[in-house]
């Protein structure tokens, strides 16, 4: 419903173990395929795309056609030219579109102070779950009803 507000989407990780589950295509199978394609491709490469000198992170995206892609950040325009006239990086990797970007390093920040309510916008401690976690979307008052409302995605609720 409100997929179409914010493309492109984007997962930032700094490690390979990342997913994109928050990206599923739930019901379609040729875009559920090709996903898993590109995580199939991300997943052979993250150790040696990480290794990069100045590689700050990668993640997979989807642009506003539903086309999916890697995105390789780098700590400074210089570094993603100089790769590329080595031949060490490509704007595609088995078929699958990567662009580049210059962002990073992407360093958690903590809060340990304890809200009631939850703020929207707050992300779940990784280290004391067990199964994934998520960004909670914050909260709503239903127009209808007047109740108040935790707006979110899937994977925060499920986890």
């Amino acid at each position: 419903m409100t997929s179409g507000l914010y493309p492109p989407y984007r997962l930032c990780t700094t490690g390979c173990e990342s997913s994109s589950w928050w990206l599923e295509p739930k019901g379609d199978e040729k875009r559920e395929t090709e996903l898993h394609e590109v995580r199939q491709v991300r997943d052979e490469y993250c150790d040696r795309l990480h290794s990069l000198p100045g590689c700050t992170g990668l993640s997979i995206g989807e642009d506003a056609d539903g086309g999916y892609f890697i995105t390789l950040y780098f700590d400074s325009r210089e570094r993603i030219d100089e790769l590329k006239r080595q031949g060490r990086i490509h704007d595609s990797l088995e078929g699958v579109f990567v662009q580049f970007e210059v962002a990073g390093p992407f360093v958690p920040q903590v809060d340990a102070q304890e809200y009631r309510p939850v703020p929207g916008g707050v992300s779940g401690d990784p280290e004391h779950i067990t199964e994934g976690y998520g960004t909670l979307g914050g909260w709503v008052r239903d127009h209808v009803t007047g109740r108040l409302c935790l707006i979110s995605r899937e994977h925060v609720f499920r986890s």
